[in-house]
């Protein structure tokens, strides 16, 4: 049975990423506030389908030893490359196979608490997303969750016309880089061709996301041979039929309503107590064209009321800065504290970074009543994306020390040349200049300031050598701020 593309996306190599939603401390939030006992990031097992060259696995292996990883994908090339990367970073615990989805190898079996489908299912046929949910409800251990992502209707009916309009264009032409370059031009031209009617601006928007996309990116997700959107209550019904059921979206933000009308609101308010039917409603009113949902085994029993309790044992972290009386992350949301408990916290939090606060710390000194409240206003913060709420956050260091040392597989990722390159907190950082790559590949731990200076001097992109202390100070103090280095 076919399992995916597979070495089709050998074709154009695609960039591997690390996908922040899927990390197990993400996913064991997201249980957790959910009324579930998943089990700890630091100690779990993690299947990971379609992983490609394992870019998402590999740091999540190397932050969390004591756990197991397990990756399997159908395209030889992909996971060749993944197991040199895992050779030389000398990763134990770490496990990438070529295989089938619907014949999983020894290597996988054996329950899983985390599963990971990640750009997956909309990109396979029905036979292997029937496998990947037998996977799934086969597979998960009782408080399991899988992360499953895909193309949703209805935003994704414009993604279906650019993908029609695309592929008759380059029908006929066989290579990969002839086929985007293609696409490109014709995407280009329908940019510039300044229709105004409705239809063709809400075209010329797509058009114009779709250019900024990588060549990789466009040929796989967006020209890809099977691409089929669902919308989230098919995506659910198919879950059901093995067993599953719908938990929550990976991340809490995507289940609030946007800012309504009354009378739209209202309307709202009116459906079904149903949390499939509200989701597909907020669908419908968002016009989502993208979903990352989790799931769990059918017999759990989900606590779909969220409150301030929620957070004792859990951790808040956010880059936060101080702006007109409000606190603002990078993403824009943000929040004008009235309360002084909130105000406090959200300032130790922001003092933390790049750790995270433990809310136990946050609430101390409060009354039980107190400290609910200030739960509710740092849940609500979670829920608009202003901060996150953590079970076991790394702990970056949050100054340069006498030996900075980056993350071994930033170090690898920079020696290879990349320009952007993994956090601690498992997300892809771009890296400023050529000194902050040519940097981030010394932080070994072994160099102080005055080692560090001497083999940066005369690099590309290095100042003047008067300048260069002062300078490497700066590059220092911002890959902390990353969490790019190890405390």
């Amino acid at each position: 049975m076919d399992a995916g593309p597979g070495d089709a996306y050998d074709a154009l190599a695609y960039p591997g990423h690390s996908y922040p939603q899927t990390h197990p401390d993400r996913l064991a939030t997201q249980a957790t506030l959910f009324g579930m006992r998943p089990a700890p990031p630091s100690a779990c097992r993690v299947l990971e389908l379609g992983p490609g060259d394992g870019a998402n696995l590999l740091p999540m292996a190397l932050a969390l030893p004591d756990s197991v990883f397990v990756g399997v994908d159908l395209a030889a090339g992909p996971v060749a490359r993944g197991r040199a990367a895992i050779t030389q970073l000398g990763t134990r615990n770490l496990t990438l196979v070529q295989g089938d989805v619907a014949q999983l190898p020894p290597e996988a079996d054996g329950e899983f608490d985390y599963i990971i489908a990640h750009g997956l299912y909309s990109w396979v046929p029905p036979r292997v997303r029937d496998a990947l949910m037998a996977v799934c409800a086969q597979r998960l251990a009782p408080h399991g969750v899988a992360y499953i992502s895909y193309n949703a209707y209805p935003g994704s009916y414009l993604r279906d016309m650019t993908r029609d309009i695309l592929r008759f264009h380059v029908e006929g032409v066989e290579e990969p880089a002839a086929r985007v370059a293609g696409a490109r031009a014709l995407l280009e031209t329908i940019a510039a061709a300044g229709q105004r009617s409705p239809y063709s601006a809400v075209l010329r928007e797509h058009v114009g996301r779709l250019l900024e996309r990588s060549d990789a990116a466009l040929f796989h997700d967006d020209m890809a041979e099977v691409n089929t959107p669902v919308y989230f209550h098919e995506l659910v019904e198919h879950a059901g039929r093995f067993g599953l059921q719908f938990l929550a979206e990976a991340r809490l933000r995507d289940m609030q309503a946007p800012d309504l009308p009354e009378t739209v609101a209202t309307a709202l308010a009116g459906l079904p107590d149903d949390v499939v039917v509200r989701e597909q409603y907020l669908d419908f009113l968002v016009n989502r064209m993208f979903r990352q949902t989790l799931l769990c085994r059918g017999d759990v029993t989900v606590q779909r009321t969220l409150h301030g309790g929620l957070l004792n044992g859990l951790h808040v972290r956010g880059r936060l800065r101080h702006q007109d009386g409000s606190w603002v992350a990078a993403n824009g949301a943000g929040a004008r504290p009235q309360d002084a408990a909130f105000a406090a916290a959200l300032e130790r939090v922001a003092r933390a970074w790049p750790q995270a606060a433990a809310f136990a710390e946050l609430a101390a000194g409060l009354d039980p009543t107190a400290a609910v409240v200030l739960g509710e206003s740092l849940l609500e913060a979670h829920a608009a994306g202003l901060v996150d709420l953590l079970v076991e956050p790394p702990a970056p260091a949050r100054t340069p020390g006498e030996r900075p040392r980056a993350g071994a597989l930033a170090r690898h990722q920079a020696a290879a040349g990349a320009t952007a390159v993994t956090s601690l907190h498992h997300d892809t950082v771009a890296l400023q200049g050529p000194l902050a790559a040519t940097l981030v590949a010394l932080l070994d731990g072994t160099r102080d300031r005055a080692a560090l200076t001497v083999a940066l001097d005369g690099c590309p992109g290095a100042p003047s050598t008067d300048a260069l202390p002062a300078a490497l100070d700066h590059a220092l103090d911002e890959l902390a701020s990353l969490a790019l280095l190890e405390a």
